[in-house]
């Protein structure tokens, strides 16, 4: 609809009034109401059949009125717009119908001819960039893999966060680069759980200068061998490591990374740096707060 509203301001007036936005406008807005709406059936009782109500009912119909509507007023738009802009609106609208057809599909709504083998795969009515994720035994959420670093002193030191399904190993190089970044130093202890565990990773970050890398679980035992996961300082790193655990439940628990409130990887990122200031004043408030109280006593 940006795109849309950007060529459709450039028309002439008689143009203007020829071609209203303000019914597709609705509509958009319709849809995003409720596909949220819909998202925040998680975990309530009945939520599968509220959930395919909403969508057979109210969210497909409006989607396919909204396509019907664009599809009359899009030669008029396209005439008064540059090929470039013109190949744009096709493919946003070619990616949208996709994702309608794979979701009436889901619900036996897809016109006859619809052939799951060679429609393009569509995993989101409203994000392109998260992905299916399952860890162990717990339920298959959909959403983001961020990775986070962490200070001795609890403090939140730099944070990754792709596209797709990235497993911890895959991004541990690029956590240690965006730590070295942040903060400008080289990490001399590193203590990670076993979802990081790979030899690559290992001869990596001693490469990088680390002193003492610890990786904890089954994992790490077997990689780094008995006698030196158990040396002294291996399980204090392995202790210092809840350090970590704790500020990520934190965040999620008091800071709104529970669940993202937007869309779309640039906007994912935004919210998780504010998330992550906020943290790390939170953190720095805390401190001061007892300096003060030393000081006074």
């Amino acid at each position: 609809m940006k795109n849309i509203h950007e060529v459709h301001d450039q028309l002439p007036c008689v143009e203007r009034r020829k071609t209203p936005l303000k019914r597709l406008q609705n509509y958009c807005d319709d849809m995003s109401k409720l596909n949220f709406e819909i998202s925040m059936f998680k975990g309530k009782k009945g939520a599968k059949k509220m959930r395919r109500n909403s969508y057979t009912q109210e969210l497909l119909p409006r989607c396919r009125k909204f396509i019907t509507r664009l599809e009359k007023v899009l030669p008029k738009i396209k005439q008064h717009c540059g090929s470039i802009n013109a190949l744009t609106i096709d493919e946003s609208l070619s990616r949208f119908t996709d994702k309608v057809l794979m979701v009436e599909h889901r619900f036996n709504m897809a016109p006859e001819d619809y052939d799951t083998k060679t429609a393009r795969k569509i995993y989101s009515m409203s994000d392109d960039d998260a992905a299916f994720i399952k860890k162990g035994g717990r339920e298959t959420v959909f959403g983001y893999r961020p990775n986070f670093a962490f200070s001795a002193n609890g403090f939140l030191t730099s944070f990754t966060l792709e596209s797709g399904n990235t497993s911890d190993s895959k991004a541990f190089t690029n956590c240690l680069v965006e730590n070295e970044k942040m903060t400008g130093e080289t990490a001399m202890m590193i203590s990670v759980n076993d979802g990081y565990s790979s030899a690559a990773n290992l001869d990596y970050a001693l490469e990088k200068g680390a002193e003492l890398v610890s990786i904890s679980g089954s994992k790490g035992k077997k990689l780094l061998g008995e006698a030196i996961y158990e040396t002294e300082n291996y399980q204090l790193a392995r202790n210092i490591r809840s350090i970590s655990e704790a500020g990520i439940s934190k965040l999620k628990n008091y800071h709104n990374l529970e669940r993202f409130t937007v869309c779309g990887l640039k906007r994912v990122r935004q919210e998780t740096l504010i998330s992550a200031i906020g943290f790390n004043l939170e953190k720095l408030c805390q401190l001061l707060c007892q300096i003060e109280i030393s000081v006074a006593a």
